[in-house]
């Protein structure tokens, strides 16, 4: 379901927005290789979130962990269950110290006639 899809890639943009100081850089890129496609999501992190990150580090998944007011700490709980119905992986890469990088894969099929 694309709509679902998009869903996901827009809680993965707005993880990133939000952690991302507003002199830092978020990158979007595509990546397609013989198995899978993906598409990374790649920000560097606001002293806060530098902080949550560290706290969250060993499953940075796990709903109701959030450095941000009013938010729940679900974006990325849901996008990695929206990943995961569509037969995807949602692979998260931290160093606390620097960057947050999101990667969502999924497979690519041949169709068979």
């Amino acid at each position: 379901d694309i709509k679902q899809l998009k869903a996901a890639i827009e809680e993965l943009i707005a993880n990133a927005l939000e952690a991302c100081p507003p002199s830092g850089e978020i990158s979007v890129m595509t990546l397609m290789g013989s198995k899978d496609v993906s598409v990374c999501i790649q920000n560097d992190l606001t002293p806060e979130a530098r902080i949550s990150t560290a706290v969250a580090a060993p499953d940075p998944i796990r709903p109701f962990i959030s450095w941000k007011s009013g938010h729940a700490g679900m974006g990325l709980t849901i996008a990695e269950r929206i990943i995961a119905e569509h037969e995807g992986e949602l692979t998260i890469e931290t160093n606390p110290d620097r960057v947050f990088k999101a990667t969502m894969s999924f497979p690519i099929r041949t169709k068979t006639v």
